[in-house]
C-alpha cells in the first residue's frame, strides 16, 4: 500500500524548461514502488502499456535485463539505471541546502514517462511478473537468482522527476509528455539503428563494397539515414546496404528479420567465410549494374534507382546468383550489365510485365501493387531474375 505522501529530496532545477521544474536524485531500486507508482496507469495509456508485451519489446525488456546482469558484475561498459517521472497534482517543495530542494506528494500522482522499458525490466527481475499490475511472481521464479535478484534491490537508480510548485498540472498533462518522450525516442528504436555509424563487422563490410565499386561516383552512401529523400544526393544509404547484404548472404527470410547480430558467426549463411566468398561477386554485379544505369542517373532520374525495395530486390537476385547457383565473377557481371540496361523510370513500360506493380491513379506511373514491403521485394526479385 503506498503512502499518501512521500518526500525526496534531489538537486532542482532554479527554472522552468516548459511547464516543468526537474529534480534529479538517486534511489535504490526497490524503493521504486514506493516513491512511485508502478503498478497502475491512466486508462488512456493501458493500450500503449499493453504493447510492451508484444514479442519486440520483449526483446528489448530481455536486453536490458543482460545489461543489468553485466551491470552488477561490475565488469562490463553498460549505462546506468536510469528513468523519468512526472508529477500532477499538489506538491509541497521545500529547499534544504543549496539547489537542494525536498518534495513532498502522493506517489499516485506519478507516471513513468521515459524509461519504462527499463522499468519493466527492473520490476521483473526483483520478482514482480508485471510491473503494472500488483501480482508476485511464483515462488520458484523468486528463488531463482536471488543474489541477483539482493544485488539488484539495493542498486542506485538515478531518477528526474519532472515537476510544477504551481499546482497547474493535470494527469493529462502528464500523459502528453509521456507521449513527446516516447515520440522522441522514435528514432532511437528504429530498424537498424543501432549498428549505423557504428563500427560493427557490418558496417565495415559495406563500406568496403562501397569503396570497391566507387559508390560515391554515382552519388555515394549515406552514413546515418535508413532511408533517402528525393531532395538528397545520395543514392543509397548504409542501412539500405546492410540489408542487401543480408539478403545476398541469407535470402529473403535473414533480409526480412535484420539477422545483423549474427553476421561475423563462426558457421551459417552469415559467416566471414560465405561473406568474404561473396563479397567480390557482388562488387562485379552492383559496379556494372552501376555502370550500367549512369546515364539515367546523369539525366537527373529519381526513379527506382533510388529505391532501398529495389536495392533489396537486387540483393534476393544475388542470392539466387551467387549462393544457389555459384555464379563466376563474370556471370554476375554479365547479369548486373543486363539489370543496368533496364529503364528504372517509375513510367517504363515493361514494369507491366512485373506482377507486384501497377499504375497509379494518374495511369502513367507504376507503383507497389502487394500491399507489403516484403511482398514487393521478393516479386521485384522474382521480375528482375526473369530478365537474367
Amino acid at each position: 500500500m503506498l503512502k499518501s505522501t512521500v518526500k525526496i529530496e534531489g538537486l532542482s532545477s532554479s527554472t522552468k524548461f516548459g511547464r516543468f521544474k526537474s529534480l534529479v536524485t538517486h534511489i535504490e531500486a526497490i524503493d521504486l514502488m514506493n516513491y512511485f507508482c508502478v503498478f497502475d496507469v491512466p486508462m488512456e495509456l493501458e493500450g500503449v502499456f499493453q504493447t510492451i508485451h508484444s514479442r519486440k519489446n520483449q526483446g528489448r525488456v530481455l536486453a536490458i535485463k543482460k545489461s543489468i546482469d553485466e551491470g552488477l558484475d561490475s565488469i562490463s561498459n553498460v549505462p546506468h539505471l536510469s528513468m523519468t517521472f512526472a508529477l500532477n497534482g499538489h506538491i509541497t517543495v521545500k529547499p534544504t541546502s543549496g539547489r537542494l530542494v525536498e518534495i513532498e506528494y502522493d506517489p499516485l500522482n506519478s507516471l513513468a514517462v521515459d524509461g519504462v522499458l527499463s522499468l519493466f525490466a527492473i520490476m521483473q527481475m526483483l520478482g514482480f511478473s508485471h510491473p503494472f499490475e500488483k501480482k508476485r511472481a511464483s515462488k520458484k521464479l523468486i528463488e531463482q537468482n536471488s543474489v541477483q535478484r539482493q544485488e539488484l534491490a539495493t542498486q542506485s537508480v538515478q531518477i528526474t522527476i519532472l515537476y510544477s510548485p504551481d499546482d497547474g498540472v493535470t494527469q493529462e498533462d502528464c500523459i502528453a509528455l509521456y507521449k513527446l518522450f516516447s515520440q522522441r525516442d522514435a528514432n532511437i528504436y528504429a530498424p537498424l539503428n543501432e549498428v549505423l555509424l557504428s563500427t560493427h563487422a557490418i558496417n565495415l563490410y559495406v563500406r568496403k563494397i562501397a569503396d570497391e565499386i566507387r559508390l560515391n561516383d554515382f552519388g555515394g552512401m549515406n552514413p546515418s539515414s535508413i532511408r533517402n529523400t528525393l531532395s538528397e544526393e545520395y543514392i543509397t544509404n548504409e542501412a539500405t546496404m546492410i540489408r542487401l547484404v543480408l539478403g545476398v548472404l541469407g535470402g529473403a527470410a535473414i533480409q526480412d528479420k535484420n539477422k545483423i547480430e549474427s553476421f561475423g558467426n563462426s558457421t551459417g549463411a552469415l559467416s566471414l567465410e560465405n561473406a568474404d566468398s561473396a563479397r567480390l561477386r557482388i562488387c562485379e554485379f552492383l559496379g556494372a549494374w552501376l555502370k550500367g544505369i549512369e546515364p539515367q542517373l546523369a539525366a537527373g532520374s529519381k526513379g527506382l534507382c533510388h529505391s532501398s525495395q529495389l536495392w533489396q530486390a537486387l540483393g534476393l537476385v544475388m542470392h539466387h546468383l551467387i549462393v544457389k547457383e555459384n555464379a563466376s565473377l563474370k556471370q554476375c557481371q554479365k547479369a548486373g550489365q543486363i539489370l543496368g540496361s533496364l529503364d528504372y523510370s517509375k513510367s517504363a513500360s515493361h514494369w507491366e510485365q512485373c506482377d507486384v506493380m501497377e499504375l497509379d491513379a494518374t495511369g502513367k506511373n507504376y507503383k507497389n501493387a502487394s500491399g507489403g514491403g516484403r511482398a514487393f521485394r521478393i516479386g521485384l526479385a522474382s521480375y528482375l531474375s526473369l530478365q537474367l
